[in-house]
């Protein structure tokens, strides 16, 4: 989506997730839709009071609040809604097990970070898991 915006020449929040909600479909259990479905009946409120807001976006001093700051922490929360129990723990189990044993920190580093996004884990967690793999003379 991040591209498609770029291309398109979206900035503006509101629209980038205006522009999401509605591109998403359903699969076979239509998941997906139903959550988008509840998500854009959230945002509708908003919409409305925004379309017919002059000059500036203020959202403090608006009486509907949108359901997400911002695109990335919407993406965010699809991430969470979306990753399966089953994808989390083995990324869970991945990130517990991860050495840097000999290769180059960058390489261990690129792979914490594919497994730490699925993991759901806290900051602190993960600089917890981060130092524990990394070779003891980095520590």
């Amino acid at each position: 989506m991040t591209l498609f915006f770029q291309s398109n020449d979206i900035s503006k929040e509101w629209e980038r997730i205006e522009i999401a909600l509605g591109k998403i479909k359903g699969g076979k259990e239509n998941r997906a839709q139903q959550w988008a479905d509840v998500q854009i009946r959230k945002f509708l409120p908003f919409q409305k009071e925004w379309k017919e807001t002059e000059g500036e976006l203020d959202i403090s001093t608006m009486v509907n609040k949108p359901p997400f700051e911002t695109w990335e922490k919407m993406a965010d929360k699809m991430a969470q809604f979306f990753i399966s129990t089953e994808t989390q723990t083995h990324a869970i189990e991945k990130l517990s097990k991860l050495k840097q044993g000999n290769q180059l920190l960058e390489d261990f580093l690129s792979e914490f970070v594919t497994w730490k996004e699925l993991s759901g884990y806290n900051e602190v967690a993960l600089v917890g898991l981060f130092k524990k793999g990394i070779h003891p003379a980095l520590v």
